[in-house]
């Protein structure tokens, strides 16, 4: 069966307990040329600790997506998709990652977007065309629609549930975001087969909501799209901030609102170049005083633009040589434990190894000349995914 639907799995229960380091520190992971997961993190002090395996090798494809995500007081749990097609999470309280859904759910090494809602994980992943729910029932796909999979925290007890949600204008293995409300619900964003920005609202109670943020032909269909909850819009509180490209070589940020409608329309970054790969993939970095989006441009420099509080671009400034990076290959940001200015900001270099750079929330004039880090062995395929929680 060709690949036509997302399942999902919802867990009822609250997540386990995590009692492994402060769950202040900030972690990051990828999927290394060997197949393993590798991940460090941050001490209270500030310093890094050198990249190591979490589990064994060869258990997805090198440079795989992943996604990281953590519920507010815990331990950040990752998640990806392995070799044979299952979902897989790591956790502080397991060794090594553990498959949480059958084989064949999801293309191996494939999307996977995270967010937290009522306390609980929300996961989504482009699956195949089938589900297996706990092993015992094989749930064909009944209407050859396209839909985003969810998935939550499985890190703790069961029960946990399958489904899916329908959307017909999915573009199948595409990019998405997700993320959780205060009130329990949470949305889904794409770029649908139109190239569309669109937007699955649902509700506590199940509702679903399907919604058209911007025209036909604005992004490249099934392209990357990251959204955050922090930002300041004063006449519309809760209001988002959602980061996705143009076909001119630059970013743009929208402002939609839970439920339907957004404020104003989509403002492109005009403080730099035009030389924001099409559809590439985007970093996001916030903080009650502002936010950060990171890129790899078309020339391979690592690039930062800064916006305010109140979501209105401010700058933008290139962080490394170029040809450092792969363009339009995913970064990851975190926030250092021991200042509000701190930032970090993660991805694999020229040379192979994971790298980061610690950067200024409030970027000083002229920026800092590029320092980075080099936090593990030469194992990052290039263009590999990373992810930080």
């Amino acid at each position: 069966m060709s690949a036509v639907l997302l399942a999902a799995v919802g867990l009822l229960s609250g997540p386990a307990t995590q009692a492994v380091a402060s769950p202040v520190n900030p972690y990051v992971y990828y999927v290394a040329a060997d197949g393993g997961l590798w991940g460090y993190t941050q001490s209270q002090s500030g310093i890094w600790s050198t990249a190591a395996r979490i589990g064994p090798s060869g258990i997805a494809p090198p440079g795989a997506h992943v996604s990281a995500v953590r519920l507010p007081g815990g331990q950040p749990s990752v998640f990806f998709v392995g070799l044979d097609g299952a979902v897989y999470e790591a956790c502080p309280q397991y060794p090594q990652p553990i498959p949480i859904t059958s084989r064949g759910v999801a293309p191996p090494g494939g999307p996977v977007a995270t967010g937290a809602a009522n306390g609980r994980f929300v996961v989504f992943t482009s699956a195949t065309g089938s589900y297996n729910t706990g092993g015992a029932v094989n749930v064909p796909n009944p209407t050859a629609t396209y839909a985003p999979q969810e998935i939550s925290n499985p890190c703790s007890p069961s029960p946990v549930q399958l489904y899916t949600n329908g959307s017909s204008t999915y573009v199948p293995g595409g990019e998405m975001a997700v993320v959780g409300l205060p009130n329990g619900g949470y949305g889904v964003f794409t770029v649908d087969s139109y190239g569309a920005v669109r937007v699955q609202w649902r509700s506590p109670t199940g509702a679903l909501t399907d919604q058209q943020l911007t025209a036909t032909g604005t992004s490249t269909p099934g392209s990357a799209i990251t959204v955050t909850p922090t930002v300041n819009v004063p006449s519309t509180p809760g209001a988002l901030s959602l980061f996705f490209t143009g076909h001119d070589g630059r970013v743009r940020v929208a402002h939609p609102v839970p439920g339907g409608g957004q404020v104003g329309g989509p403002v492109p970054n005009t403080t730099g170049p035009a030389n924001v790969p099409d559809g590439a993939q985007l970093a996001v970095s916030t903080r009650a005083s502002g936010l950060m989006v990171g890129y790899a441009a078309t020339n391979g420099a690592f690039t930062i633009a800064q916006l305010s509080s109140t979501g209105t671009w401010l700058r933008t400034d290139a962080v490394s040589d170029l040809g450092y990076v792969v363009p339009g290959s995913l970064a990851a940001a975190t926030v250092g434990p021991a200042s509000d200015d701190d930032g970090y900001w993660h991805c694999g270099s020229e040379v192979h190894s994971p790298v980061h750079i610690h950067i200024p929330l409030v970027i000083p004039d002229p920026p800092p000349q590029p320092n980075w880090d080099i936090a593990g062995p030469a194992n990052v395929t290039p263009g590999a995914f990373f992810a930080a929680a």
